[in-house]
C-alpha cells in the first residue's frame, strides 16, 4: 500500500529541475505518494542560482532532499547566503502545511 520513489540520478542543470515537476506529478497520478528528485542535482556541480530555484520547488516534493555525488562541489543549502534565506522561507512554508 505505501511506497516511494525517487526520480533517479539527475544532473545539476535547469532542464533537470524543469523535468522534475512533471516527473513528480506523474508518479502521484500513478498512486505513488512519496516522490522527489535530488535537489540542486546529483551529478555535476551546481551553482547558487540553480540551487536557490531548485529548493523553491523541491521543498514541496513529498520526498525532499539535497544529495549529490562524490567528487562534486558540496551543495548544502547553507553554503550560499541567498540559498539559505530561500530555504528557510520555503521550508517554513512546507512545515506549516503539514498536519
Amino acid at each position: 500500500m505505501y511506497t516511494g520513489h525517487w526520480l533517479g540520478d539527475n544532473h545539476a542543470m535547469f532542464y533537470d529541475l524543469y523535468a522534475s515537476i512533471p516527473g513528480v506529478l506523474s508518479f502521484n497520478i500513478f498512486g505513488i505518494p512519496l516522490i522527489g528528485a535530488d535537489i540542486c542535482g546529483f551529478n555535476g556541480n551546481t551553482n547558487e542560482e540553480l540551487c536557490g530555484r531548485w529548493i523553491e520547488v523541491g521543498a514541496f516534493y513529498t520526498f525532499s532532499r539535497v544529495h549529490n555525488s562524490i567528487g562534486d562541489i558540496p551543495q548544502e543549502l547553507y553554503r550560499w547566503d541567498s540559498v539559505a534565506a530561500i530555504a528557510r522561507k520555503v521550508l517554513s512554508i512546507r512545515y506549516s502545511l503539514l498536519p
